[in-house]
């Protein structure tokens, strides 16, 4: 049994917190950091502390050893950043109540000073980083300030740790780092600290200073060890190529290939060039050259590919100002009602701007009109009550968030409200022969600016749609079935919006499709001048079906005939040559009566009442299509009709 104290609880209500301060250090010294908390540092017989290297940015300048967080020595000039930033999590619970846990976090830094060997004070003046060879000793010669005054002098140096300790030995002012072989694919960095020590042989007082020395073992392959880079868009610059072997003074010539807008340069050819460049130029924005390094006094040579990315910069004004979701005419001219009161809205206003992410930079847009208004971000609004018929010209500003800007110019046509035609689908219901595909092109009454989509209904999954492409698959027939198959199709245009549904009929297989005389010329209905196809639905007999059949041809060929005489022989003319449609009588065998119908000459609108079928087009005279529906009759005559006459008016 455990008993937990209540001044444990106490320590526990405390949020916990590395307390830990950011800290500087001398370039070229490794830095020792105590990592504390806010509690339980005081009685490591009841809590667990743990600390542990999460990442951060430079997490491998960093190692850690229980609560000792180490930076490993850097110069100054290693990069233009100074601040180096580790990431820490530390740990603490109760020794003998290890349910009770607590965590935090924080980012500590380390700013690497730049050390004044001319300050007067007492430094090692040795190089912090040392190239060598694989395999091979090197004597690295130290050096320290000289005698500041006649009191002071150095009196030797001494090896005071470090990483790789164990890598170097001393002598006098001699440090000699092991020959060591190169390992590929890891560190092959080594340290030591190195402290010098000056004494007043007057006070017997002492200077002392530590320095860590790096030394860097390269393999005997020549490479190239320039890094990739990245520039801001429309900038030159220049990138300074090196090798592995530079230290050793080699004499090596570089070349270039697949330039891709670089340049090597003409009187130092170490100097490779990057020609400024758009960042818009192309979609990759990266751009390659091939870069090859040969040693004049053995010939070896080497290859390495660098890159360089070009990075955006916000230099382009928006453009392409549009102004959405408005009326618009055939000719695409943004359309305003005159019975519109103030505020009401016209549409919304959209730029482009390739340089700008517009979701957490929003475009501005202002306009200078007397007559209307931005509202709400992008919102255009009338600003009175706008009644005169006519054109009205302003000009819409787009502006992004570093103040470039680009103008537009438009014009709202204000058009007699009570003179607009109603926004409508045009397009017919159509049939199809069975296990045939059907392509059927969406219309509307106004021209631009229309999209269609498939609103929800009983057959939906039976057609697709592509733009104004609305696809029917290919289905078989149903005996006795019902072979229409409906889509709700809604069009937008800006701010109107209409829906129709259409229908696809599948033709029944089993109606022939007859050859019929043509009575003024002896020819058939299938010649190539001319083809009229009459269908029959559901005839008593077959026999019954091609009388009924046979005597629509003759009428219809006979018309056509005359009608394409008195045209100049023209094939294919306006349908709307026909001002009174075609009137069809048929004769009702179970009323014994007539029935008169007046179809309309485009074929998109008078339907028999009692028929499943519409006459389905007359495009053109070349092709014409009669289809016969059901009768009002019940029982075995319940389709049958009799044609009493078909006449043509015009």
């Amino acid at each position: 049994m455990h008993i937990l104290l209540l001044s444990s609880f106490q320590t526990f209500a405390e949020k916990l917190r590395i307390t830990t301060a950011d800290v500087s250090t001398p370039e070229n010294t490794d830095k020792t950091i105590e990592l504390t908390l806010n509690k339980g540092n005081t009685e490591p017989s009841k809590y667990k502390r743990t600390f542990a290297i999460l990442g951060g940015a430079d997490a491998n300048k960093f190692t850690l050893a229980g609560n000792q967080l180490t930076f490993i020595a850097t110069a100054f000039e290693a990069r233009s950043d100074a601040t180096y930033r580790v990431n820490i999590k530390a740990t603490l619970n109760l020794k003998d109540w290890s349910q009770i846990i607590e965590t935090t976090e924080k980012t500590i830094t380390v700013t690497v000073t730049k050390t004044n060997l001319n300050d007067g004070g007492f430094h090692i003046t040795t190089a912090a980083n040392v190239d060598t060879l694989e395999k091979t000793n090197k004597v690295i010669g130290l050096t320290a300030t000289p005698i500041k005054n006649i009191f002071f002098q150095l009196t030797g140096f001494a090896i005071v740790g470090g990483a790789d300790v164990n890598k170097f030995t001393l002598n006098g002012s001699e440090l000699t780092f092991k020959a060591t072989e190169f390992k590929d694919g890891s560190d092959n960095t080594y340290r030591v600290n190195i402290k010098a020590t000056w004494k007043n042989s007057w006070w017997n007082d002492f200077e002392t200073d530590v320095k860590t020395l790096t030394v860097t073992v390269h393999n005997r392959i020549l490479r190239i060890t320039t890094a990739d880079v990245s520039t801001p868009e429309n900038r030159t610059i220049l990138i300074k190529l090196t090798t592995n072997q530079d230290f050793n003074k080699d004499d090596v010539i570089f070349s270039i290939t697949n330039a891709d807008q670089f340049e090597i340069g003409i009187i130092n050819n170490r100097h490779l060039f990057f020609n400024y460049t758009d960042f818009e130029a192309r979609e990759d924005h990266t751009y390659s050259v091939e870069v090859t390094a040969r040693k004049t006094g053995t010939g070896e040579t080497t290859t390495k590919t660098i890159t360089v990315t070009v990075t955006d910069l916000d230099d382009e004004a928006p453009t392409n100002i549009q102004i959405n979701d408005a009326a618009t005419d055939i000719n695409g001219f943004v359309t305003l009602d005159n019975d519109k009161g103030v505020g009401f809205v016209i549409g919304t206003l959209s730029a482009t701007d390739p340089d700008t992410d517009t979701t957490t930079n929003a475009l501005t847009f202002t306009t200078d009109s007397a007559d209307f208004e931005i509202v709400n971000g992008n919102e255009l609004k009338t600003k009175r009550n706008i009644t005169t018929i006519g054109n009205i010209d302003f000009t819409v500003t787009a502006s992004n968030h570093v103040n470039q800007s680009t103008n537009k110019d438009f014009t709202i046509k204000v058009v007699d409200a009570k003179k607009i035609v109603p926004f409508m689908i045009t397009t017919p219901d159509v049939s199809v022969p069975e296990k045939t595909e059907k392509v059927i092109t969406l219309k509307s009454n106004k021209g631009k600016g229309v999209s269609f989509s498939i609103v929800n209904d009983t057959d939906k999954d039976k057609f697709t749609l592509s733009g104004t492409a609305l696809t029917f698959e290919a289905t078989d027939f149903k005996d006795g079935g019902d072979n229409n198959y409906h889509v709700k199709i809604r069009a937008t245009r800006g701010n109107e919006v209409v829906e129709k549904t259409l229908t696809v009929t599948i033709e029944d297989p089993t109606i022939e499709d007859p050859t019929i005389e043509d009575p003024t010329t002896g020819g058939s209905a299938k010649s190539d001048n001319a083809k009229v196809t009459a269908q029959a639905v559901r005839k008593e007999s077959k026999s019954a079906s091609k009388l009924l059949l046979s005597k629509v041809g003759r009428t219809l060929m006979g018309r056509l005939s005359y009608i394409r005489h008195k045209n100049k022989q023209e094939s294919s003319f306006s349908a709307n040559g026909f001002v009174n449609g075609i009137q069809v009588s048929f004769a009702d065998s179970q009323t014994n009566s007539l029935i008169n119908r007046v179809l309309s000459a485009n074929g998109l609108s008078n339907v028999i009442p009692t028929s499943s079928r519409k006459v389905e087009r007359w495009d053109t005279w070349t092709n014409a299509k009669v289809v016969i529906g059901k009768s009002n009759g019940s029982g075995a005559n319940k389709t049958e009709f009799n044609l009493k006459s078909l006449n043509i008016g015009m």
